[in-house]
């Protein structure tokens, strides 16, 4: 399918149930510099609890650009592996 999101490069480190990852967003109104990303998976017995937090932004502006798009993910999510 399409992707869920925008895209970025960036460098990935996994640290047991802990990924974190170093990105620098390509397109065009993302030229702010690096941030990083720690995505948690955290088991709940039948379930999984996933924690993301993303930090390093320059401007409480970017943050809240940011935090829209990822609450918006989880419906995203649950459309794409409905299937």
């Amino acid at each position: 399918g399409p992707p869920l999101g925008s895209r970025s490069r960036g460098r990935a480190a996994k640290e047991g149930d802990r990924s974190r990852y170093r990105c620098r967003g390509v397109a065009p109104k993302s030229r702010f510099g690096e941030t990083v990303v720690t995505v948690t998976f955290n088991d709940l017995g039948e379930s999984t609890e996933v924690v993301l937090k993303h930090d390093l932004f320059p401007s409480s502006e970017a943050a809240e650009g940011h935090r829209q798009g990822w609450t918006s993910v989880p419906s995203k999510f649950e459309a794409r592996f409905a299937r």
